[in-house]
């Protein structure tokens, strides 16, 4: 009962109770949390050292007295509602007090055993607020005699910084502002005030080095972009020069005919200019003009094998008479269009007639600008014999 009484002396300012404290191993602890809206929630915490074995037993069986702590949390409450009418006296403010509350607890630090009794209420209108300031003192009605045995700490909301604090705190842990009597050893009425000031919300510049990085990025994705195309038009030209060679190919010396897939054919392997193609993978003709100059013109040529062919048949072998008898009749050559708006058969037929024919001798190809010539290749036997 005494502890509770001498914790009301020091939330009513009784400058006595700080004197009554040290002389009785007693500690006070006083905390205000501030709430942004004004209200405060208080806690006050009185640690008593338990010196002695029936000093520990007393307090162990004291705490276990459920009467004995109604009426200690009745008479707390009585207090504390007295000082609310006391502040609103001095403030001209309206205050309340509520949600009261009684705990006990027992701790050691280091070698010694303290009994500590905890009493907390919230004090609605304790402080003035606006929009981004806080002014807390106009609640503190009473002198008030800080001290160690009596420290009072006073907790500033997150957001706020504390511009102006009389008397000046002895030492600030955080957010924790404490008075415990080291430089100052009384409060007037209204101290301690304190304005608080919310912290102003600065934005921060967008980060450099994301712009950077956004830069970087950017710029990677272009040259890939670029690149990409680079490489793709290289590549079509790639196989655009591929194909290029394939139809044409250009070599010195005395390549008369090649054959795409088959390996090229030189002079000595051509007699008078009669070269053999061989018809396999026939589809891209090389050939010297009627001067040896190489056109490398694309010839139009049966691109199957002959052992492909259909047997001959009398309508095959009708087609060759018809075309040595056409190219008799204009004086042993003819162009291949020629033949083939003479005759009134395909191109595809013709050129297979005319590979047959020049597979057995008995016609030469020779290409001429865009144009094939087909040249008669009379039989020395029949000339012999016509001779005669």
């Amino acid at each position: 009962m005494r502890a509770v009484l001498l914790i009301i002396l020091f939330l009513l300012g009784g400058q006595t109770a700080g004197a009554l404290a040290q002389g009785t191993g007693q500690s006070l602890f006083t905390t205000i949390d501030i709430h942004e809206n004004g209200n405060a929630f208080w806690t006050t915490e009185m640690r008593t050292l338990l010196s002695t074995k029936s000093g520990i037993s007393e307090w162990n069986l004291s705490i276990k007295d459920t009467n004995k702590t109604k009426k200690e949390l009745e008479d707390f409450s009585n207090g504390i509602n007295r000082k609310i009418r006391s502040a609103e006296n001095y403030s001209h403010r309206s205050m309340m007090a509520r949600d009261f509350n009684i705990s006990y607890e027992t701790i050691n630090i280091q070698s010694d055993t303290y009994g500590i009794i905890r009493l907390s209420f919230e004090w609605v209108g304790f402080s003035l607020y606006n929009d981004s300031r806080i002014i807390i003192g106009d609640a503190f009605s009473e002198e008030r005699m800080p001290s160690s045995n009596d420290v009072l700490i006073i907790k500033i909301p997150k957001g706020y910084d504390e511009v102006n604090a009389t008397p000046v705190f002895d030492r600030q842990d955080g957010n924790r502002l404490i008075w415990d009597g080291k430089t100052y050893n009384s409060f007037a009425k209204g101290e301690p005030n304190i304005i608080l000031q919310r912290k102003a919300i600065v934005q921060e510049p967008f980060p450099f080095m994301i712009i950077v990085i956004i830069i970087l990025i950017g710029a990677g994705l272009f040259i890939i972009w670029i690149k990409r195309d680079y490489f793709w038009k290289k590549t079509i030209e790639g196989v655009e020069k591929r194909q290029n060679l394939d139809m044409k190919t250009v070599q010195t010396g005395e390549v008369t005919s090649v054959t795409m897939g088959a390996p090229a054919q030189t002079g000595a392997d051509i007699a008078e200019g009669v070269g053999e193609v061989k018809p396999a993978q026939a589809g891209v003709v090389i050939a010297l003009g009627e001067e040896g100059d190489q056109t490398g013109e694309e010839e139009e040529t049966y691109s199957g094998s002959f052992n492909e062919l259909p047997d001959i048949t009398e309508d095959i072998l009708g087609d060759e008479e018809m075309i040595e008898k056409y190219l008799a009749k204009v004086g042993g050559q003819a162009y291949q269009t020629g033949i083939v708006n003479e005759s009134g058969l395909s191109k595809s037929k013709i050129s297979i007639v005319l590979a047959k024919m020049k597979d057995e001798g008995r016609i030469i190809k020779i290409r001429k600008g865009k144009e094939n010539i087909i040249r008669l290749v009379m039989k020395k036997k029949e000339e012999e014999k016509g001779t005669v």
